[in-house]
């Protein structure tokens, strides 16, 4: 950032000040004799990296992204929790998705799921997901090893 002369015209000294939110242009020209800003501007001025971008899948079934979403079914007698298992494939954007009463209960889903692909003509080649216990557990990475499906997990409440 480049900083103008000490003997700026109050103008520059008002502009600054009112840029750098500073109590009073006696701050902001000792911040121009020191040629710097201060440590809250420059905290101000940062910012998250961007997420690596991954290439995008060119067949069916070289990627996959697989979620578990609460669902809340009210009953006359008693309340009721289903989960709706999702898996999306990236390149067709098809879904498939399934009712399940237990988060445990994915790893059937999932096993279904990778036979009805395989028979489709599709194998799966990665799968991505959040590191929720019902996709990182060792159940689940036994599966996908003995199918041949690299799993990848992401930060939860990230894209």
């Amino acid at each position: 950032m480049e900083i103008p002369e000490i003997n700026a015209i109050d103008n520059t000294l008002q502009l600054y000040n009112e840029r750098w939110s500073h109590y009073g242009n006696q701050h902001v020209r000792a911040l121009l004799r020191r040629n710097t800003c201060c440590e809250p501007c420059i905290y101000s001025k940062a910012h998250r990296l961007l997420f690596d971008q991954k290439e995008k899948s060119t067949a069916p079934g070289e990627l996959l992204s697989a979620e578990v979403r609460c669902l809340f079914a009210e009953s006359f007698t008693k309340k009721k929790y289903l989960r709706l298992v999702i898996f999306k494939d990236s390149y067709t954007k098809f879904r498939y998705g399934c009712l399940v009463r237990e988060k445990s209960e994915a790893k059937d889903k999932l096993r279904e799921m990778l036979q009805h692909t395989k028979t489709l003509g599709h194998p799966i080649k990665e799968i991505l997901s959040d590191n929720g216990d019902e996709f990182d557990n060792q159940e689940m990475r036994e599966i996908l090893s003995n199918a041949g499906v690299i799993q990848t997990l992401t930060t939860l409440y990230t894209p």
